[in-house]
Parts: structure tokens; sequence; C-alpha cells
């Protein structure tokens, strides 16, 4: 029997770590965690500071406030000033596969509304989502990322989670948001991150409310994200909001779910209605219904503040120049439906019209603009039977696009 020489042997490492360093995305099956570890997580509430112009809601009634879903029936302007310091909850994750050029990008992960930072890994924390009994994570973008050699940092939102509850009314809005993340990404790049290391390259990844506030956050903040994946997402938010008051009856969680919930204020909502949250959120026929049961018997709130802003908070992002991807289920009740008309009636369109590719007209000067379109899933197609054709158009446009 030979032995090859010692620096026959280096060289092979060698290439094959050039080879992992710059691989392309695992395909997705509906099994890929045979051998599979966990990434290593870490909970984390950091203290943010900000000020931000909220819009002027004073005074104005519940009703009223839920009206504003509805078309705006109150003239409103964003001239509330609100400044503080406030508790955000955050989630590291380091990825359980090292490709060393990826160490030093980031996944910046942020939810839609009712939900949590454990939108992105199955509806619980990794290895506790849906499935977690038979240590799937099918539902995890997390853990797609984590085998992908991506760090991941996934947040609860102002108002969501674990994160400080402020007023559900003037403070907890869209523009808070997108100030509170910008002070988030700023320190992430600094020397004084609270993460194990400085990050030199962002990819931000929204969802629904979360893209939302994406959109916002560059069209004043144009450098603070390399790259912008939008999820659940198009600029006709506005048309389709009557389902998200009228589908889902959006009430006080405090009362509605007291267990939960009980030391909020009134005007943070959820919704009570489960027939109505599957017709806005899942695709009749291709999600798992128990999937769907344990996802509502761990959803969380909306501030009533956040609803009435999200629809008045369009943003033409004129200087944002990195490349953008919008990945939306094929019949997303939320963003694709105007006036939530029955199922079928309208779509998300194709990958080069419809209300998924009218996107672009709010980033012009963007280097690249691709869409997905995921046949056969809803508004929350993360937690659709596909999911993982999703988790791999992403990570396939990522590295595409030069996160290698």
């Amino acid at each position: 029997m030979q032995f090859l020489p010692s620096t026959f042997l280096a060289l092979c490492l060698v290439t094959l770590l050039a080879t992992l360093a710059h691989s392309s995305p695992i395909n997705p099956t509906s099994d890929n965690t045979k051998s599979k570890r966990e990434p290593t997580c870490t909970d984390l509430i950091v203290p943010i500071t900000f000020s931000a112009y909220n819009l002027n809601l004073a005074g104005l009634t519940l009703n009223q406030l839920l009206g504003n879903l509805v078309g705006s029936l109150v003239p409103l302007a964003f001239d509330v000033f609100v400044q503080g310091t406030y508790d955000i909850s955050m989630r590291y994750c380091e990825p359980e596969v090292y490709i060393e050029s990826r160490q030093n990008m980031l996944q910046f992960l942020v939810h839609g509304a009712t939900y949590t930072k454990d939108y992105w890994s199955g509806s619980g924390p990794p290895g506790q989502g849906y499935n977690a009994a038979s240590n799937s994570d099918y539902y995890s973008w997390v853990q797609y990322a984590s085998q992908n050699g991506y760090p991941t940092l996934a947040i609860d939102r102002l108002g969501n989670g674990n994160s400080t509850h402020p007023d559900p009314v003037l403070e907890a809005q869209v523009p808070a948001n997108f100030e509170v993340i910008h002070q988030i990404l700023t320190q992430i790049r600094s020397q004084n991150t609270p993460l194990p290391r400085p990050f030199t390259q962002i990819i931000y990844v929204g969802h629904s409310f979360g893209s939302i506030i994406g959109n916002g956050l560059v069209s004043k903040y144009p450098s603070d994200v390399d790259a912008l994946i939008l999820t659940g997402y198009s600029p006709s938010f506005q048309l389709a909001a009557p389902g998200v008051v009228l589908d889902s009856i959006l009430l006080p969680a405090a009362i509605e779910d007291p267990n939960r919930f009980g030391d909020l204020a009134a005007a943070y909502l959820e919704f009570t209605s489960p027939p109505g949250q599957a017709a806005l959120f899942f695709h009749v026929g291709d999600y798992d219904v128990n999937m769907f049961n344990f996802d509502y018997s761990h959803r969380g709130v909306i501030s009533a503040g956040e609803a009435a802003s999200a629809t008045v908070s369009g943003y033409n992002a004129l200087q944002y120049s990195g490349p953008i991807q919008v990945i939306d289920g094929q019949y997303d009740q939320i963003f694709c439906n105007p006036l939530s008309l029955p199922l079928g009636l309208f779509t998300c369109g194709t990958t080069t019209s419809g209300f998924t590719y009218s996107t672009i007209d709010e980033f012009p000067a963007a280097s690249s603009f691709e869409t997905y379109i995921l046949s056969d899933a809803g508004h929350c197609w993360h937690l659709h039977e596909n999911a993982q054709e999703g988790f791999y158009a992403a990570h396939d446009w990522m590295y595409r696009h030069g996160f290698l």
C-alpha cells in the first residue's frame, strides 16, 4: 500500500476548502437533514437608542385606526417626534457549515406582522419549530442558511416578541422600526457590535411587514445593506388591506389571549379567526394543516400603530444601488389580491409582469432586479410544503450575485 506525500495531501485539502468556499447552494429535497447538526444560536437583548417621526394618530379610536387600513379614512401626517432607548431581542446563529468567505456576510432577518424572530425557523426557535420531533427543520430558513455557511441574525421588531412593547399607537410604527434597524445595522458593522465580530456585508431579508420596513430603510439609508431580499411583498399592500381586518378579525390580544398577552396595552392586536388567518396567509391544499395549527398557536401581535402606518408608508428608494430579489407565493392574499376578492381571481403574476414585478418601480437605481414566484403557495410561503424551493431560490440568487 502506497502513501501519498504529505505535500500532495495538503494540496488536496487546500483545493477542497477552496471548492467549499465558493460552493453553490445545496439543492432542496424533502429530507435534506440526514446527519444534520444545528447552527449554534445565542439569544441577545440589546438596548437600542433611536428617534423618528411617526404618523400622527393621537386621539383616534381603535375603529378609526383600523379604518385607516381600509383606505386612510383620516388625513394623517408623519409629524410626531418620538425617541427613546428600548430593548431589542435578537437571535444570532453561527452556521454549522464553515465557509471562510461567508464568515463576514450576515443574513439579517426581519419578520412580518403577528410573527416574531421564530418565523425564520418554523415558528419556533431553531430545532424547536414545527416537525422538531423528527429533527427535520424543513420550514427553517435559518437552518437552510446554516447548511450553506451563512451566519444569521433574526430580530424581534420593536413591539414584538421579547422586545420592548412601547405605546402601540404613537411609538410602535413603521418609521420607528426602520430607525431601530438602522441603529442595529450600524452597530453590527462597527467594533462595538453585540455579535462575535463585525460584519462587512449584510444581506437584508424581510417578510411582509419586514419587507415594507426594508423598503423604507434603504430609501433613507441606501448604504445600510449590501443586498435586499423581499419576501411576501409588492407595492399593492394598501389595496389588499381590508382583508386583514375583515377576514381575520383583529382584536385586543390582552383580552383574547390573556395567558400570553395579558400585560399588553389594548391596541396590541392579534388574529382571532383561524379560518380567516389561514385564508390570508396560506394557500389551500398546499400546506400541512398541522403546520398551520402549530403556527396559529404561536401567533404574535401587531400594534395598531404598525397597522395604520404600514398603509401609508410606500417609499421610492431612489439611491439604493444594490441588487434586489422579490420572492412571493403565487397566491399571496395580502399583496397580490386587490380588495381581497375570492382566491384565484388574482395572482402575483410572472417574473416579468404583475404585482411582484411592479416592485421594480420603487428601486430605479438598483444594480439588478429579479423576482421568483413560488407556485402553489400563499403569503407565508416559508411555511408551505414547497418552502425549500423558495429557500433554494434565495440562496442561489445570493450565490449568483457574488455573495460567495
